[in-house]
């Protein structure tokens, strides 16, 4: 006869046989969450074991075999079984449902941030944060100097250079003013640096920069305003401007005693340079007629030997 703790071990080695049958079969369904299933069902083999052996040491109750008898009913066993096999099939399905709205949030939550970066990218080439940036962007959107100082609106004209400390601490104050009083003021920026921009760096006496120059709605100039100006003192000159006021800053004057409306500087510097391109064709065409002379030259030289050789 066999003792009770054998067989209590033979029973559950047998249930134990029988899950894992189930577990690997063929027929098994596949879907994405196979593995998960696998790892279940296993929770599942080990989970019924374990009540089973609970109940045969409860039906046995530490007897010998005389006791056979007192074991679960089978029905109850099976009863069982089913019952951890639905819990765990909820279980695989409520986790296989987790799975795919986690994957469904991680690709909604790739997407925005794709669409996040894409918008940050255009927001900053459209609206740039970078100081030196800011001074381009500022100067490709300038008016011509000549048509702000005929349409009636006060100037402010701002000389900078792409090294200048103090120019790139000025840029988002000067956008900002820009952005405040651009309907009424007009805002010329220009690259002291450039050699393209000498002739206006000689005409405005630029000699230090930031270098701010400010004209009233007439064309002349008022004052200029040297290094990092406070905004709250450059709002103040451009009320004032707005007002037709004097300016309650007065900065750096090159035009004292001089006449001060721009625009005759300007036709003066127009007149300077139409008359500097008359001059420079000139040579060129003085320079052309005395190559075209010595060629001459040359070759009525050469025709005069040739005739005496003959």
């Amino acid at each position: 006869t066999m003792t009770v703790t054998p067989m209590r071990q033979l029973f559950c080695l047998l249930v134990t046989s029988v899950g894992l049958v189930a577990s690997w079969s063929p027929s098994a369904p596949s879907h994405p969450g196979a593995r998960l299933q696998t790892r279940l069902r296993w929770e599942r083999v080990t989970t019924s074991t374990t009540i089973l052996s609970a109940q045969v040491d409860e039906g046995f109750g530490g007897l010998e075999t005389s006791g056979l008898d007192r074991l679960p009913s089978r029905a109850n066993s099976t009863v069982t079984f089913e019952m951890l096999a639905e819990e765990s099939e909820r279980r695989i399905a409520e986790r296989v449902n987790k799975l795919a709205d986690t994957k469904r949030r991680n690709l909604f939550t790739a997407i925005g941030s794709a669409l996040t970066g894409v918008g940050a990218f255009w927001r900053k080439r459209s609206q740039p944060t970078d100081s030196v940036a800011i001074l381009h962007a500022m100067e490709r959107n300038s008016p011509p100097l000549a048509q702000c100082l005929e349409n009636g609106k006060p100037t402010i004209i701002d000389f900078y250079a792409d090294w200048c400390e103090n120019c790139k601490a000025m840029a988002p104050r000067m956008a900002q003013l820009e952005s405040r009083y651009g309907t009424r003021v007009n805002f010329v920026t220009i690259n002291g640096d450039s050699r393209a921009n000498d002739d206006w760096v000689d005409l405005f006496r630029v000699d230090g920069i930031p270098h701010y120059a400010f004209v009233d709605q007439g064309g002349d100039i008022q004052t200029s305003l040297i290094g990092l100006i406070p905004a709250d003192i450059m709002e103040k000159q451009l009320a004032a401007l707005l007002r037709q006021e004097p300016l309650p800053y007065q900065g750096y004057d090159p035009f004292v005693g001089k006449p001060r409306h721009v625009m005759d500087y300007i036709r003066a510097l127009r007149l300077y340079r139409e008359r500097q391109q008359q001059l420079q064709q000139q040579r060129q065409d003085q320079l052309l007629l005395n190559l075209r002379t010595d060629e001459e030259g040359e070759a009525g030289a050469v025709g005069i030997g040739d005739h005496h050789r003959s």
